[in-house]
């Protein structure tokens, strides 16, 4: 399609006159995780015989996957090392020597 002289120029000179596109914003991704964050159980439990009771209840046909496994693995050896942590950190009185036992008598006459 052509234009006359007169045309063309009326065009351009409206063209100059039309607004200026506006920056596109920068729109992030809507966020894939719910609005509320409420995890499953599976996701927070800390105790293992209850992870494992929850994993059970979870499964329909008792299978479970390799990464739930691990998490349950993870879990039990942290309420053992805190098990274990505990019994270190307790002090047995009935384990204490005695003043008047031979080896506190050594340890006194060392320091």
């Amino acid at each position: 399609m052509s234009f006359d002289s007169r045309s063309l120029k009326r065009l351009r000179e409206l063209s100059q006159k039309l607004p200026k596109a506006l920056p596109t914003p920068n729109v992030t991704a809507p966020s894939k995780a719910p609005k509320d964050n409420k995890r499953h159980i599976v996701e927070t439990e800390m105790n293992p015989q209850a992870l494992f009771h929850e994993l059970m209840e979870a499964s329909p046909d008792g299978d479970i996957p390799t990464h739930l496994i691990e998490r349950l693995k993870e879990v039990e050896s942290l309420a053992l090392e805190r098990k274990t942590n505990g019994k270190l950190n307790q002090i047995d009185k009935n384990n204490l020597p005695e003043k008047n036992h031979p080896s506190f008598q050594l340890r006194k006459a060392k320091n």
